[in-house]
């Protein structure tokens, strides 16, 4: 079978030297802190549809969330040290970096489209990126940012 990554290496495209670039700033990429699990469980529950029928889509989401939080502490000296926007270049390069990574084991059990790959490339994106803003922006405006996200939903 193949990952979306197969199917729509056109969504999954990065520039060989962003990715060099990125790669050459020694970010930490497989972080993964605990601390940060009850916040992805609040966010998971908010942002799945029925997330009491889909508690498999609450823990892939969590996950996601704790990533991008874990990421983002475990870089943040780091990213402290580059310019402005180098370090919009790196947060940037990390999400997409990592959701194609994780889109590499996504193998779709029936036919997707290529809109269906890229909403979901979109959410997994979204999601760690969401984890990320939490610690680089901290618990206040992370919350006023998701309240206004899913008051929209609503």
């Amino acid at each position: 079978m193949k990952s979306l990554v197969d199917l729509f290496p056109i969504i999954f495209e990065i520039p060989k030297d962003d990715v060099a670039w990125y790669d050459s700033l020694g970010m930490c990429d497989d972080a993964y802190y605990e601390e940060f699990e009850s916040s992805a469980k609040e966010y998971a529950m908010m942002a799945v549809e029925n997330p009491h029928e889909y508690m498999d889509a609450v823990d892939a989401t969590s996950y996601r969330f704790v990533s991008g939080a874990s990421w983002y502490a475990c870089n943040k000296r780091l990213l402290e040290n580059l310019s402005d926007d180098d370090r919009i270049k790196a947060i940037y390069m990390a999400i997409c970096l990592w959701a194609k990574n994780l889109c590499k084991g996504v193998e779709p059990d029936e036919d997707w489209n290529i809109c269906e790959a890229d909403t979901f490339y979109w959410s997994v994106r979204s999601d760690f990126g969401m984890g990320l803003i939490m610690v680089k922006d901290g618990e206040e405006e992370y919350r006023r940012i998701v309240s206004s996200t899913f008051l929209l939903k609503r």
